[in-house]
């Protein structure tokens, strides 16, 4: 009930300098009811948490010096901040935000046996937010917007969302407190790559439900998004971070949505000094040493990476950050993980899908992901519990498309029919955005238009500019064509024309055919039901794409007086 003392559930403190560390009260402060897609009475309980956490932090000032962590090796050092380490201990508080939202379904017999952990990106608590509506046994869009935690109960898991202060930007209540061990006081610190917090949390959880429920956790599994992923990867990489103190394995499977950045790497090119009084140093040595050994093997959790590919990045210390992405992949790869470890990328989609832009007029520019995510929970939960190996890898770089090195990408990056089948294209720096991660849709013109590069130098009287290929907020061109050239933007007959010309596999016409409405129904459909089979669209998002295409008027002839 609201107000309820739920600290009994509570997993054992530690002691670290003499002072007890890990979760110290938990208070239930929210309790309503609900219902999933198919009627099952659910409860969603909301906990606040105060505690602490023992870890390192830096001193200086450079990038990212505002991250308290328990492996400033990768956290810090892999992104340029080599230190020194200052250990301390940080605090976290249920008054400013930090805690728990947890989904259950009221009764045991409507529970899959199985948890779901949810670890959100850099923010300051954000809340979890109303469910988003939903009807059963069809496509539901938008389930971003929960971190897909609808479709999650409605397949009978419950969830447990986490909350904590992940970022140095906005309010300064975000900010937290870090004592070190030599007095020194520090309130300006945040919590987004910390792998102890999150297993507190996790015990936490898990105990919470087995004891409403009545009987133990079967699977745990966890779902990161941006930041979130980024603390997957760490729990999987880190020696021992994926176990409780008893041994037991904490997360049996792991899907790790657009990690930050395509943060963080499995690698380990560090020598850690001395550690004295709280301190300690890292040198840079070439030789990789992070051993994946039997007892590191058996830790590791079944991992699905997908790496939204047009959220590119583009500054000195990561790069671009699909790169990263497939480099964490192909490390991975080359360290023998390849049995368990999948990456997904996804075409045409940024860091933000719609979903996670609902409330923005962005959200129609954005490629909506719940068809992929409704699946591949399912995907995740055969590999685990039934050893069902899910589809190969799927990425345009062929050191991990290219199944038999033969220079054709037999699995390239998913192509949702947005992309396969395009009647626009989706581009980074939508009007009025300056930072990466949403995306907008310039359309292809209904009927050609004259090109510039004429024989002559003059421009047609009926020129509009609106014709031309935009720029982007930053005021680069967003060359729909791919020809380094800022023309006028293409018709979907035109555009489909010069795709058959690159040898693309859809959304392609002959040199003399035209787009119609049964062609365009006809290359959707074809590409969701590819999809389908290859395990990486669920059948309800199938359905209502074709039914889309369908109901519009693409490939109809147009409308007189309009373009």
């Amino acid at each position: 009930s609201v107000g309820e003392d739920c600290s009994r559930y509570i997993g054992p403190r530690k002691t670290v300098n003499g002072q007890l560390v890990g979760p110290k009260t938990c208070n239930i402060v929210e309790q309503k009811k609900l219902r999933n897609a198919y009627g099952v009475a659910f409860r969603r309980v909301d906990m606040g948490i105060s505690g602490s956490i023992p870890g390192y932090t830096v001193m200086n000032n450079l990038q990212y010096n505002e991250y308290f962590t328990n492996v400033p090796e990768f956290t810090l050092a892999q992104r340029g901040n080599m230190g020194p380490y200052f250990h301390g201990i940080g605090t976290y508080e249920a008054d400013k935000g930090s805690g728990m939202t947890i989904l259950l379904p009221e009764s045991a017999s409507d529970w899959n046996g199985k948890l779901f952990v949810s670890v959100h990106g850099s923010a300051m608590y954000p809340r979890l937010g109303n469910l988003m509506p939903r009807k059963p046994n069809q496509y539901n869009p938008l389930m971003g917007g929960n971190a897909y935690a609808g479709l999650m109960i409605d397949k009978g898991y419950a969830v447990a969302y986490t909350r904590r202060s992940a970022t140095k930007f906005g309010s300064r209540s975000g900010a937290e407190q870090v004592t070190l061990d030599d007095g020194t006081v520090l309130t300006d610190k945040s919590y987004p790559y910390h792998t102890g917090l999150i297993i507190d949390f996790t015990q936490l959880a898990t105990a919470f439900v087995e004891s409403q429920l009545g009987r133990k956790t079967e699977r745990t599994y966890y779902y990161g998004h941006s930041a979130g992923a980024s603390i997957g990867h760490l729990i999987n990489y880190v020696p021992g971070a994926n176990l409780y103190e008893n041994g037991d394995k904490v997360f049996d499977g792991i899907l790790a949505d657009d990690a930050g950045g395509g943060w963080y790497m499995p690698t380990l090119h560090f020598v850690r000094g001395p550690e004295k009084e709280g301190v300690f140093t890292l040198s840079v040595d070439q030789k990789d040493h992070l051993v994946f050994d039997d007892a590191h093997r058996k830790a590791f959790a079944e991992q699905i990476d997908i790496a939204h590919q047009i959220y590119a990045g583009n500054d000195y210390v990561t790069g671009p950050y699909i790169s990263l992405k497939r480099r964490n992949a192909r490390i991975l790869l080359e360290k023998g993980l390849g049995p368990r470890i999948r990456t997904y990328e996804i075409q045409g989609v940024s860091h933000l899908d719609a979903g996670r832009l609902w409330r923005s007029e962005l959200s129609s520019q954005n490629i909506d992901l719940s068809g992929v995510f409704d699946v591949l929970i399912d995907v995740l939960d055969h590999w685990v519990d039934d050893g069902i190996d899910p589809g190969p890898t799927r990425s345009d770089a062929y050191n991990l498309g290219d199944a038999d090195r033969d220079g054709h990408l037999e699995n390239p990056a998913i192509a949702l029919p947005e992309i396969a089948c395009p009647t626009g294209v989706y581009y980074e720096f939508p009007e009025g955005i300056k930072s990466p991660g949403r995306t907008g849709l310039v359309p292809y013109l209904k009927e050609a238009r004259p090109a510039l590069n004429a024989d002559t130098e003059t421009l047609p009287r009926d020129f509009s500019q609106e014709w031309l290929e935009p720029l982007d907020s930053r005021g680069y061109l967003v060359d729909m064509n791919k020809n380094h050239v800022r023309d006028t933007r293409e018709s979907v007959t035109q555009a489909w024309r010069r795709r058959a010309e690159e040898g693309r596999k859809y959304g392609v016409l002959g040199p003399y055919e035209d787009l119609t409405h049964a062609r365009y129904v006809s290359c959707v459909t074809q590409v969701v039901s590819e999809l389908m089979g290859q395990n990486l669209l669920s059948e309800s998002a199938v359905l209502e794409y074709i039914r889309k295409a369908v109901d519009s008027d693409i490939g109809k002839p147009a409308v007189s007086g309009r373009h």
